[in-house]
């Protein structure tokens, strides 16, 4: 700086103690321990919350809590030489790992298929904070069945069938709206109506492709 006084500037990359070395005139060096810089773990691994199966391509971002401000913010990974946010999975260790300083974080995925998710908040201080995220699929209707399953009715009879719906994981689901079809009697709704002749019949709903 012209004045016997050097700055510069050094951002670690991983838990590193920084120290200076300085040589005289007569190549005497002296060297002095500066500051010591923590970068520890959130990592972990990113599962489907039914099967318990790991998810690829899920994207997961950190969040860190800016104290200056007051606001949560993307933590600036890049000033780490790290990448965020992270696509699963990130390593042959883990799904989604990040090196940061001590302080508040959260993590933040999506992935096609799934609910978004959010962890709770995640306190970084000593030791490595592991922390797995399991992502609730979105349900995708599958089949239908409709109940009761057989029903004994009089000639002009009348009865309310109901539909219940199911997902990929054999979940049920609320709200399916079905198209209703009987090989006998009329049906609208769901309410049947018996012929005036004694037979059998078939009645199946419908939403879509799906029955």
């Amino acid at each position: 700086n012209g004045d016997g006084t050097f700055g510069g500037s050094f951002t670690p990359t991983s838990s590193t103690e920084i120290e200076i070395t300085v040589i005289d005139d007569k190549g005497s060096f002296t060297t002095v321990p500066l500051m010591k810089v923590e970068l520890i773990d959130p990592a972990g691994y990113v599962y489907n919350s039914i099967t318990h199966t790991r998810i690829t391509e899920a994207v997961v971002t950190c969040y860190w809590w800016d104290e200056n401000n007051s606001k949560w913010v993307i933590w600036d990974a890049p000033t780490y030489g790290q990448i965020n946010p992270q696509v699963t999975p990130f390593n042959d260790q883990f799904d989604y790992s990040f090196l940061v300083p001590k302080g508040k974080y959260y993590v933040y995925a999506t992935a096609t298929g799934f609910y978004p998710y959010q962890s709770s908040t995640l306190e970084v201080i000593a030791e490595p904070v592991y922390h797995d995220i399991y992502m609730e699929p979105l349900p995708v209707l599958t089949s239908i069945t409709v109940l009761p399953q057989s029903v004994v009715l009089g000639l002009n009879g009348t009865y309310s069938f109901t539909a219940m719906g199911y997902d990929q994981y054999a979940r049920p689901m609320g709200g399916v709206e079905c198209n209703w079809n009987s090989t006998i009697g009329t049906i609208t709704t769901g309410i049947f109506t018996a012929p005036n002749t004694v037979t059998t019949g078939i009645i199946t709903a419908a939403s879509g492709t799906v029955q």
